[in-house]
């Protein structure tokens, strides 16, 4: 993105299944989950670390790209199709939420906004 806007690369993204879903979760927000577990969690059990909201991958690249101020299109390489990819994705975390009161803390947009401001200080 930041490569795109910056005129050093073509505008567009080459990416696989772009209607296929994911259940994102911002990294800060998995590791309070996972020292909330170490708290309050039981031995042995299983939870399930997500934020409980499922977004398409095209919706994803979209919000970034919007965010970057960036126009691009977005192409579907065959080759990074997975044959047998899992088509969605979410998760429930209420047990996690039960056990330990742990609850997402960033909300989604600021997680993009920290995204692009990181990309655009490693990309040079």
């Amino acid at each position: 993105m930041i490569e795109i806007r910056r005129g050093v690369r073509p505008a567009e993204l080459v990416l696989g299944s772009l209607d296929v879903t994911r259940d994102v979760l911002d990294v800060r927000d998995v590791v309070t989950a996972y020292l909330a577990l170490l708290e309050g969690g039981s031995r042995g059990e299983a939870y399930n670390v997500c934020s409980g909201v499922e977004r398409s991958v095209r919706e994803l690249a979209t919000m970034l790209l919007d965010r970057a101020g960036v126009r691009a299109t977005l192409r579907t390489d065959e080759g990074l199709v997975r044959p047998h990819e899992q088509r969605r994705l979410v998760g429930d975390n209420m047990k996690l939420r039960k056990a330990t009161g742990w609850k997402p803390s960033i909300p989604f947009d600021q997680t993009l906004d920290d995204v692009v401001r990181d990309w655009e200080e490693r990309v040079t």
